[in-house]
């Protein structure tokens, strides 16, 4: 693989991971349409989970107050001690969800990413969910705190659930995990900084997950090219760090149907080209 083609795919993922349009819909596209014009073949999917970690180091340098006061404050008897606790319990809850699936269907999630077919029919129903979440949302008008504000608002038990298995669906090409979980958690009257915050801690044990699961593939990818691995890998991480405060943005001004408008668009084009193909 050449590295300019890895640090596409690199961009790819660094920006579409935390913006509400599917990264893995995205790199299954591009990689799709675009290796031939590189000469490459479509990576394998331990690829695309390197580049993933990327992106988790992205998310925790981004929340590093978060990461921080979970690491401090998780065994301290104290009240700080307790909302660090929850916080974990809720994340862990919030994962198992795509963890079963992950585990139980891994040959077929890796088989649907070579389906254009199936990226444009996630991306129309990723589409469908942030468009209600920004309906949701002009009708509310629902203030947020910032970004750093360690008193942000926690989902409960069942919202944590049910955001959970929003993110489940995600696993599929083309269904944004942000988008899925963002979307659903204001919705349910999550404040929507909070929203996006809470889906991106989730992001942490899920793609470690990932990785973990992957980590003897990753370990074989050198036939790419230790070059390409790292172009990738810090691409992605540099996209990340400027998709996150990005997103927190667009939430925060009521921007959504932007997310809606370009998903729906790019579902239509990827289907009319996979009956073309």
């Amino acid at each position: 693989m050449s590295p300019i083609f890895a640090a596409i795919l690199g961009a790819i993922q660094g920006f579409s991971e935390f913006l509400p349009i599917s990264s893995d819909g995205h790199l299954s596209v591009a990689q799709i349409l675009l290796a031939p014009v590189f000469g490459a073949l479509q990576s394998p999917l331990a690829f695309d989970v390197l580049l993933h970690g990327g992106t988790l180091l992205a998310v925790m340098i981004a929340l590093r107050t978060d990461v921080v006061f979970l690491l401090r404050s998780l065994f301290l008897q104290s009240e700080a001690g307790a909302r660090a606790r929850w916080i974990a319990f809720l994340l862990i809850v919030a994962t198992i969800p795509a963890g079963i699936i992950g585990l139980t269907l891994k040959d077929a999630v890796e088989a649907s990413y070579s389906s254009l077919a199936l990226a444009g029919a996630g991306f129309l129903l990723t589409s469908a969910f942030v468009e209600i979440a920004h309906r949701s949302q002009i009708k509310r008008g629902v203030p947020s705190a910032a970004i750093t504000d360690l008193s942000w608002e926690l989902p409960t038990l069942t919202q944590a659930v049910l955001i959970g298995v929003a993110q489940s669906l995600a696993i599929l090409p083309g269904v944004s995990r942000s988008g899925s979980t963002i979307a659903l958690a204001i919705v349910m009257g999550i404040a929507p900084l909070s929203a996006v915050r809470f889906s991106f801690l989730m992001s942490i044990p899920v793609i470690l997950g990932a990785i973990v699961l992957h980590a003897k593939d990753i370990a074989d990818l050198s036939e790419l090219g230790g070059a390409s691995m790292a172009v990738g890998f810090f691409t992605a991480l540099g996209c990340g760090l400027v998709a996150i405060p990005l997103v927190s943005l667009v939430v925060s001004k009521l921007r959504l149907r932007v997310f809606s408008i370009y998903t729906a668009i790019l579902g239509v084009v990827v289907l009319a080209v996979s009956t073309a193909l």
